[in-house]
């Protein structure tokens, strides 16, 4: 199953406001098994965050977070939480620990997570002064969402993400700049990350979450009828699929090649409520 960005609100980015917490709502509620993910961070003390829903996703209804260590005034972080439960104004929000100067939080919905153990690797870059900041991770399978979130202590503009990425976030303040970005990720294996823009006077510092994907599902290769066919009988099928499956699963389908007699229909089909299991 491949990851698929579902909804993607405004950044909520505040300068020279000190709230300490933002929040960000979803224009529609997720769906169970969806993944939410938020990156965000801070300048001007040194914090740490907290993200939470409004309908208590994550272990312990916190979600799972990376973060840069707060012996530095200044953050990022990737945080994400599988749904489990949903409804109307779904709302992610972000808390530190203190008010900032500059505070930001990104959110965005994706499909296609393997569940309750999506997290695949996590790195956090080390501090950087003057060179790209980097941050590494070695994933262990295939199609993993890749999640950085990038923070420099001094005024940069960021317009271009590491390379092969997608921005979610760009925001430059007077004082510091705060970036994240995704990339779907090919073979299992060594995944760099590298952020080309940073202000040269500040340090800067990154990090790199991977996601693993849910397994795909296999599809009908065949359909067979194994019995029955004849008048006031039951027709039974029996359907080959590509792979196992993990449970029950359900497939459409449609019935065809057989003409009624007569003048009206003399069969009826159950195939539209019909269960293939393993």
């Amino acid at each position: 199953m491949a990851w698929t960005p579902l909804q993607a609100p405004a950044t909520n980015a505040l300068y020279n406001v000190y709230a300490g917490t933002l929040s960000r709502t979803f224009s529609s509620p997720p769906a169970i098994g969806d993944v939410v993910i938020a990156t965000g961070g801070s300048w001007s003390d040194a914090v740490t965050w907290d993200v939470t829903d409004n309908y208590s996703n994550g272990p312990s209804a916190h979600y799972s977070i990376y973060q840069t260590g707060n012996s530095q005034p200044f953050s990022a972080f990737v945080a994400f939480a599988v749904v489990t439960t949903t409804g109307a104004s779904f709302t992610v929000t972000a808390a530190s620990t203190a008010g900032q100067r500059a505070e930001n939080l990104d959110i965005e919905l994706w499909s296609g997570g393997s569940g309750a153990g999506v997290l695949d690797a996590s790195s956090l870059g080390s501090y950087q002064l003057n060179v790209p900041t980097t941050a590494s991770v070695t994933t262990t399978e295939a199609g993993d969402l890749l999640i950085s979130s990038f923070v420099d202590s001094n005024a940069v503009t960021l317009t271009t993400p590491p390379s092969g990425y997608t921005s979610m976030m760009a925001v430059s303040t007077a004082t510091s700049g705060h970036g994240s970005a995704y990339k779907i990720a090919g073979a299992a294996g060594s995944e760099t990350v590298t952020w080309p823009e940073y202000s040269g006077t500040g340090y800067t510092r990154a990090v790199l979450v991977a996601l693993k994907a849910g397994a795909s599902g296999p599809t009908v290769t065949s359909v067979t009828q194994t019995s029955g066919g004849t008048e006031g009988s039951p027709a039974v099928m029996t359907v080959a699929l590509s792979g196992a499956t993990s449970g029950s699963r359900n497939f459409a389908a449609t019935l065809v090649g057989v003409t009624a007699t007569g003048s009206g229909t003399d069969f009826t089909s159950d195939l539209a409520s019909a269960t293939y299991s393993n």
